[in-house]
């Protein structure tokens, strides 16, 4: 998906519950999606990981975050809602 809304990205092949996938996530699930947001803290800009587990989950994060481009803090706020009901 991430092709078709022609954005950059970086793929890494690791199975589940590898080290590489239990970097990003602590049950090691895969696939996931991190994404990096740059947030202004007050004593300059820094970057804050925010990852999403499953397949229809990162869909789902995907499209809003294309159909809201220019604010998606409202999309991470609800992935986060429905990571926990997961």
């Amino acid at each position: 998906m991430l092709e078709e809304i022609d954005l950059p990205y970086k793929h890494e092949v690791c199975k589940p519950r590898s080290k590489v996938a239990k970097s990003v996530h602590p049950l090691g699930k895969v696939p996931a999606l991190v994404v990096e947001y740059h947030v202004n803290n007050g004593e300059g800009e820094k970057t804050e990981p925010f990852v999403v587990v499953e397949s229809a989950a990162i869909n789902t994060f995907l499209g809003d975050a294309v159909r809201n481009h220019t604010d998606n803090t409202a999309t991470r706020e609800q992935q986060q809602q429905q990571q926990q009901q997961i």
